[in-house]
């Protein structure tokens, strides 16, 4: 069974996946972005070993941005989805409108996954026009927010949802 943590609190699993994935790429200076508590970075771990990993961070306001994600080919199925799933819980708990997914998919295998998870494709990236990256977008349910009031009644309110 496949456990999402959070990668700031597991720095050696964290360096373990980083160092399993990039290979030879893989640097120290690497290690302080998926760590640092201001990121929202995930693991996926099986059996104490470390099988993926997504991070997220906060775009403009009300969006979050998934910048990488990643399975190792010997990864449980689903633990791409439960990744992003950890995700979307972060940032629908934190406010977020939106959730952007703008990660490396050389093999088209996330991007029918995000389908089924209810994204859309939110067209090319304009800052980098990659071919190998996904752009997927989910929107959560629009929650509207009500004003603080004079009244007892409406101050212990704080959003309603509107189905």
């Amino acid at each position: 069974m496949v456990a999402i943590l959070t990668a700031a609190k597991e720095i050696a699993l964290t360096e373990s996946i980083l160092r399993e994935y990039f290979g030879q790429e893989f640097s120290q200076e690497m290690l302080p972005r998926y760590v640092d508590p201001k990121n929202t970075c995930v693991i996926a771990v099986e059996d104490g070993r470390a099988v993926g990993l997504a991070g997220c961070r906060s775009g403009s306001i009300g969006n979050f941005l998934v910048d990488n994600a990643f399975t190792l080919d010997d990864a449980p199925e689903g633990t791409f989805e439960a990744m992003i799933r950890a995700l979307m819980a972060i940032a629908q708990n934190n406010g977020s409108d939106v959730m952007d997914i703008h990660a490396p998919d050389p093999s088209g295998d996330n991007i029918d996954r995000c389908y089924r998870m209810g994204f859309e494709d939110s067209g090319p990236c304009t800052c980098c026009q990659r071919s190998d990256l996904m752009h997927m977008r989910f929107r959560f349910r629009s929650f509207y927010s009500i004003r603080p009031s004079r009244s007892k009644v409406y101050k212990s309110v704080k959003r309603i949802h509107i189905r």
